[in-house]
């Protein structure tokens, strides 16, 4: 795939790997090394803990697909919000269109978000009229109020040991037949939340 190359010495002895660019545009006659971004740059920031905690190992394309289209979204687009706890909050939504148009995901990406969610990466809050089916409860084109889910990043959801965590929630997915959080897990912290302004 053209994103890592080995550093070799006469006599094939390795020496090493080197990263290269990570669009993939390198060759084998032509290596273009990895860079990192600038400040000036688009980027998003993932965690540490997402490598180091093995979520890369157990999510699936599809869930890490979204969980980086989420990431980008709170970064450009996120609104600060009062929690009831005080402390403000990131929360970000996603339309269909710039959800296909933007990142290429189908709805079976954007339904990851339950698992997101059951694993606590994710806060999801889903306005009381939606259906899971994703249909709306009298819908009408001039409704604004929450049309599109919310969501926020569980700033220490990536600490925990990804492997136990996940099988846990597959086994009570299994069992249950739905997305779910354990019995006794934290509540969302914008379950109630109010706009922040810049001034706050």
């Amino acid at each position: 795939m053209a994103l890592v190359r080995a550093n070799t010495r006469p006599g094939r002895f390795s020496t090493g790997l080197q990263l290269l660019c990570e669009n993939g545009t390198s060759t084998v006659s032509s290596a273009i090394p990895y860079t990192a971004a600038g400040d000036t740059e688009p980027y998003i920031e993932i965690p540490v803990e997402f490598f180091t905690r093995g979520w890369v190992h157990v999510l699936t394309n599809s869930e890490i697909a979204a969980l980086l289209m989420w990431f980008d979204r709170l970064k450009c687009t996120g609104a600060v919000v009062g929690a009831e706890d005080g402390e403000p909050l990131t929360i970000t939504y996603v339309t269909g269109d710039v959800r296909q148009g933007l990142y290429g995901l189908g709805r079976k990406a954007y339904e990851t978000h339950q698992a997101l969610d059951a694993y606590q990466l994710l806060d999801v809050i889903r306005p009381e009229k939606r259906y899971d089916s994703g249909k709306w409860e009298g819908y009408s084109q001039g409704e604004s109020d929450l049309l599109c889910h919310r969501v926020s990043l569980v700033s220490a959801g990536f600490d925990r040991d990804a492997g136990e965590v996940v099988e846990d929630v597959l086994k009570r997915r299994d069992t249950g037949g739905y997305w779910g959080r354990p019995m006794f897990s934290a509540p969302k912290r914008f379950d109630r939340f109010r706009m922040v302004s810049a001034d706050e």
